[in-house]
């Protein structure tokens, strides 16, 4: 019976994931599945397949009318827009890490940094027909060669760092089993606290909690956070970002935009982490 509950639990999760991110019409929930789904698709589809999937996710005040056919002229000036930094040399996959610097985020609008934050995009999004839908979107960008020639020796594939990266990097292949680390989820773009298992040739064996299963990820960091780190946490299937105000032990309280605070277990947090500071094995890779 478990095994036949866990199928379908896995089956309804491909069907969620594949919907979000196919060419059909997406259902997304809130303004970080809206940015999620815009990211993706200007970083790495063609631009045929980009803007296609960009009129599907236009609020309705970009077309002539309700059945969506017609972009009117904010519509045209938008995608338009879109598309000039989408096939522009160098333009959108060069300027911006596949897991960007998050600037800021509200309910209904999300900020996100350019490689070397120099420049950010904006995008604001409104209900519509039981989804969320983007009514506007402004990408941060250069268009000179000097500018972009900030970025040529960046690479985010050969880089880490960030809010909560502390500690020396070197040594890291060497941890030893059984060891608290911060793991990268891939999928989501999130870190959260794993137990280290092993090396493997390509990345690392993890144990992810509550559930102790067993996963490979490409990155881990040393597990050091301290008071005034940005954190996430879910509730109501949705992540919340806070301020980390108090640590007891595996305990984490967080300050939330509200006011309020909570106190959580520490394997129930995400984070978020900088992808544009080059690894220096031999120096701290953060520091305040």
């Amino acid at each position: 019976m478990n095994r036949y509950l866990l199928l379908i639990f896995l089956m309804i999760s491909t069907m969620v994931y594949s919907q979000k991110y196919s060419s059909q019409r997406p259902y997304l929930r809130d303004v970080y599945e809206v940015y999620d789904y815009v990211h993706r698709t200007m970083y790495s589809d063609d631009s045929k397949t980009s803007e296609d999937k960009l009129l599907k996710v236009f609020s309705n005040d970009l077309f002539t009318n309700k059945e969506r056919k017609v972009l009117n002229e904010n519509g045209k000036r938008l995608m338009d827009d879109l598309m000039k930094i989408k096939t522009m040399n160098q333009g959108y996959d060069f300027q911006y890490c596949w897991v960007p610097i998050e600037k800021n985020q509200t309910d209904n609008q999300y900020e996100w940094f350019n490689k070397n934050q120099t420049k950010y995009s904006h995008l604001s999004v409104k209900i519509e027909d039981g989804t969320q839908r983007l009514t506007d979107v402004q990408i941060g960008h250069y268009i000179g060669e000097t500018e972009k020639n900030l970025f040529r020796s960046m690479s985010c594939t050969q880089t880490t760092a960030g809010a909560i990266v502390r500690g020396k990097r070197e040594g890291l292949n060497d941890v030893k089993p059984n060891t608290k680390v911060l793991a990268l989820y891939e999928e989501s773009g999130y870190w959260q606290e794993a137990t280290f298992l092993d090396n493997t040739k390509d990345g690392f064996w993890i144990q992810i909690s509550p559930e102790k299963s067993k996963v490979k990820t490409s990155q881990i960091v040393p597990l050091e956070i301290v008071k005034g780190d940005l954190a996430y946490y879910r509730k109501n299937n949705q992540f919340v970002r806070g301020v980390i105000t108090n640590i007891s032990g595996t305990k984490v309280t967080i300050s939330l935009s509200d006011g309020s605070k909570i106190t959580v277990n520490r394997s129930e947090l995400f984070f978020k982490i900088n992808t544009y500071e080059s690894i220096d094995t031999e120096s701290q890779l953060f520091s305040k």
